[in-house]
């Protein structure tokens, strides 16, 4: 039996949201947790073979994509002074091998990092907060996965598009069935007091891709003012690109959970 992609989750990943490290703060973003919570129920039912994580925060080339390729894959949230939550998956192997051939194929530059491949690049191989928060979340539901952890590249949304489709391929042609987690948060500049500061586009980049998720307009999402992209400032439009790749060809419907 050929496995199949069930599923598309965009998650945010505030590292703050973690009660560890948001010592009480996290509560002003309760929605968001509760939809969290929400996401990880929902990938407990579906019971994947193979969680694919899609992330822009771990190391990151701009003209590769990077898959993890060592066995085991962990990481803590040591960065944000919560070293005691700490996070391990076993790797898919045979999916990462496959998905790399895959991309060889098309010529899609793609790169493995293990131990090697980290010394040369001067990288790490723990994970990411970009994959630590989403997981945190899941695994408080559903623990018996393997992980796939892919670091998008800075391709045209074109090429991330298609790498999205040769990821379906690969799990389409190996047993047990796969979910993808894309990573992102919209906007970092929704307000005066927030990290990058206000900028108008912020709200109006946020309005457009929700409301081109709510009508699964991948089109759209693909064509977007690059203006607006570039001042509104997120991180979320190429894992979710990749993401929506992965259900190509396919009949989709979205929910929207949360957003805040």
């Amino acid at each position: 039996d050929m496995g199949k992609i069930i599923g598309l989750y965009l998650m945010p990943h505030p590292p703050i949201i973690i009660p560890e490290i948001g010592r009480g703060q996290e509560k002003k973003i309760q929605n968001t947790i509760d939809a969290l919570k929400k996401c990880g129920r929902d990938i407990s039912q579906k019971a994947p073979e193979t969680i694919i994580l899609i992330t822009p925060h771990g190391p990151a080339f701009r003209d590769a994509v990077a898959i993890m390729a060592e066995a085991s894959l962990k990481g803590d949230f040591a960065r944000f002074g919560a070293k005691s939550v700490s996070l391990s998956f076993e790797n898919n192997l045979p999916l990462v091998e496959s998905i790399t051939a895959c991309a060889q194929d098309k010529s899609i530059p793609c790169i493995e990092i293990n131990r090697s491949t980290a010394l040369t690049y001067n990288i790490e191989t723990s994970l990411d907060w970009g994959a630590l928060v989403p997981l945190y979340f899941i695994s408080k539901f559903y623990k018996k996965f393997k992980l796939v952890h892919i670091t998008y590249s800075f391709f045209t949304y074109d090429m991330l598009y298609q790498f999205g489709e040769l990821i379906q391929n690969s799990v389409e042609s190996q047993s047990g069935d796969a979910l993808v987690i894309a990573s992102g948060d919209l906007s970092h500049r929704l307000t005066e007091d927030g990290p990058y500061g206000f900028n108008p586009m912020g709200p109006k980049l946020d309005k457009t891709i929700l409301s081109m998720l709510k009508n699964c307009d991948v089109e759209g999402l693909m064509n977007m003012d690059p203006h607006m992209i570039e001042e509104g400032g997120e991180c979320a439009l190429r894992s979710l690109i990749i993401g929506l790749g992965t259900l190509s060809g396919k009949k989709i419907r979205s929910d929207i959970l949360s957003y805040e």
